[in-house]
């Protein structure tokens, strides 16, 4: 069994790759090598990989109600013209519901502040 050869990843291209934000995964895509070829050189140069900040997760909430029939047909026919679920039409309207409300409820309060 012959011995692995070492390969040479040249520093500057390291370094170039850590300054511009890569991941481990990306930097080693870029230079192709491992993440963990990418990893150990840049411990060797005192560099730290680059943590991906995560999105908090939402909660879910599921809700069952019933409709009016022509509002569930409303729902449908939007659906269908913009392509998308039936859940996305109704979530998109309840986020839009809840973005109203925030900035009804923040201008009642700015006019309560201001009398």
């Amino acid at each position: 069994m012959t011995p692995k050869k070492e390969q040479i990843i040249p520093e500057d291209a390291l370094r170039r790759a850590h300054e511009k934000g890569l991941s481990l995964a990306e930097a080693g895509r870029v230079l192709g090598v491992s993440p963990q070829a990418v990893s150990y050189r840049w411990r060797q140069l005192g560099l730290k990989p680059h943590r991906k900040t995560r999105l908090p997760k939402t909660k879910r909430v599921h809700l069952t109600f019933s409709l009016h029939p022509s509002v569930s047909r409303l729902i449908v026919s939007l659906a269908r013209r913009l392509g998308i679920s039936k859940s996305e039409v109704v979530s998109e309207a309840v986020k839009s519901m809840v973005e109203k409300y925030k900035y009804t409820r923040q201008h009642k309060q700015e006019k309560e502040n201001k009398s």
